[in-house]
C-alpha cells in the first residue's frame, strides 16, 4: 500500500484512506470500486473497531477488511 493508502486488490480500486476523528485519533475505512461483468461496483466498509492512534494501523486494518469481503463475495 503507497503512501496515498491505495492498492489494487483483484480487480478493485482500493482507497483506505484513514478517517480523522474529533479526538485526533483515526477510524478504519475502505472505498473499493470494480468492473463485475460490465456493472460497476461499489462497496464501503467501515470495519465496526474503535479509532486507532495511527493513519498506519487503521489503513492497514481496513485493507484486510476489504481483502476479506473481496475473497468472500468474488
Amino acid at each position: 500500500m503507497d503512501a496515498q493508502w491505495k492498492e489494487v486488490v483483484g480487480s478493485y480500486m482500493v482507497d483506505c484512506s484513514p478517517q480523522p476523528t474529533q479526538d485526533g485519533r483515526f477510524a478504519a475505512h475502505a472505498v473499493f470500486h470494480g468492473v463485475i461483468d460490465g456493472a460497476v461496483v461499489d462497496v464501503r466498509l467501515t470495519p465496526h473497531r474503535d479509532p486507532f492512534r495511527t493513519e498506519k494501523e487503521a489503513a492497514e486494518v481496513a485493507l484486510a477488511a476489504a481483502r476479506s469481503w473481496i475473497a468472500k463475495n468474488w
